[in-house]
């Protein structure tokens, strides 16, 4: 009976927080404004379970609840890059290899993953909930090709310094030494940890709260032999720490910029932006990049 009594009332909770979720989409989206409390919601769902995004499957890991924003609800938390992902995976002329540098819990892994034109997924993720949701989240779609990496990339082997919060893993980032609160997590190069695979275009995500031009110096035998796409983070926080300037000066010089629009389309207005695309010439990532400039 207990149990019963519980199995009820972890379900109310789940249906409360969803409701909650729908309402926060619609303010979000049609009037611009971002409700309170969305965090406090999804810290009252203590069990995990299993969601759906488009038919694809999640795994809810409530010790990071926070990090799932509004997904449980069905609703992508970026969807402009989902749009912008999907155009690229659906026009290359190869199969895709796709590194998601600070993968959260998932979004894009998953989506990426289950795409028939992907044949590796390598998911870097130093916070340990959060790679075990990846793991399981890709067990339950049955994606034996992703892999999850539990370090932190950026441009020297060793240890760096982490400050992280476990209520809001997404707000996570590498950090200064001696920074209150932080720890020591193992960290790699995107190149000692992974090689060019010739044979297949490679698609990069990073996403690492103002690290990215440490990411990419960590990358740049990758970056010279494998000529991928990279979608970077270039938002409010980030224009604190690098300019795209910086991210010039360590790309090849082939590389040519893009803002990302809210409608998954590209410009080249980077006064407000949230991601940037990085796209070398000569490529079928150049041409698709071109097509979809407003």
């Amino acid at each position: 009976m207990g149990h019963l009594v519980k199995s009820v009332c972890d379900s109310f909770i789940r249906f409360f927080v969803i409701g909650y979720i729908h309402i926060y989409f619609v303010m979000m989206r049609r009037f611009g404004l971002r409700m309170r409390g969305l965090g406090f919601a999804l810290s009252i769902i203590r069990e995990e379970y299993v969601f759906c995004v488009q038919d694809l499957k999640f795994w809810f890991n409530p010790k990071c609840a926070d990090a799932y924003c509004i997904m449980p609800a069905g609703y992508w938390n970026e969807p402009e890059t989902h749009v912008f992902l999907e155009e690229i995976l659906e026009r290359v002329s190869k199969d895709i290899a796709f590194i998601d540098v600070s993968a959260s819990v998932d979004e894009m892994v998953i989506h990426a993953a289950a795409h028939r034109k992907v044949r590796h997924v390598i998911a870097f993720e130093p916070q340990v909930e959060c790679a075990w949701a990846i793991k399981k989240s890709a067990q339950l779609n049955g994606h034996p090709h992703v892999s999850v990496v539990p370090y932190a990339a950026t441009e020297k082997q060793g240890f760096i310094d982490f400050k992280y919060s476990v209520r809001n893993p997404t707000a996570a980032a590498v950090v200064s030494n001696g920074v209150f609160g932080s720890i020591k997590v193992p960290c790699v190069t995107l190149d000692e940890t992974i090689r060019p695979m010739r044979d297949l275009h490679t698609i990069m995500l990073i996403d690492v709260e103002g690290h990215e031009p440490f990411v990419m110096r960590g990358a740049l035998k990758l970056v010279r032999e494998a000529l991928p796409l990279i979608i970077f983070e270039y938002n409010t926080t980030s224009k604190l720490h690098f300019s795209l300037d910086d991210i010039h000066d360590i790309l090849p010089d082939s590389y040519r910029f893009y803002r990302l629009r809210g409608d998954g389309r590209l410009d080249h207005d980077f006064s407000n932006s949230w991601n940037c695309i990085a796209a070398p010439d000569g490529t079928d990532f150049a041409k698709i990049c071109k097509d979809s400039i407003v």
